[in-house]
């Protein structure tokens, strides 16, 4: 998994791990999980930034949300962006 921000606006949110299933620039989506507990609502709005410094608009939906025993649980996102993914 690789390491980028997800944005809502212009305020960071959190660290993200993520896996890029489809990577060209126009149509892109994947899997996120945050570093740190942050619980996010589903939809748009959101922007993510990759680990080799590309930017683009998001969705996000939640996905999973797995409880390990004696940690927090942890919400696993699918995104999918609604702006071509390119270096800002």
């Amino acid at each position: 998994m690789a390491l980028g921000s997800i944005y809502l606006g212009d305020q960071l949110i959190g660290e993200v791990e993520y896996t890029l299933q489809d990577s060209s620039d126009s149509r892109w989506w994947g899997e996120l999980v945050f570093t740190e507990y942050h619980k996010v609502a589903d939809g748009g709005g959101y922007s993510i930034r990759t680990e080799d410094g590309k930017q683009g608009r998001c969705t996000l939906k939640k996905k999973l949300n797995k409880a390990v025993y004696g940690m927090p649980s942890r919400h696993f996102y699918l995104f999918q962006g609604m702006s071509p993914l390119r270096t800002p």
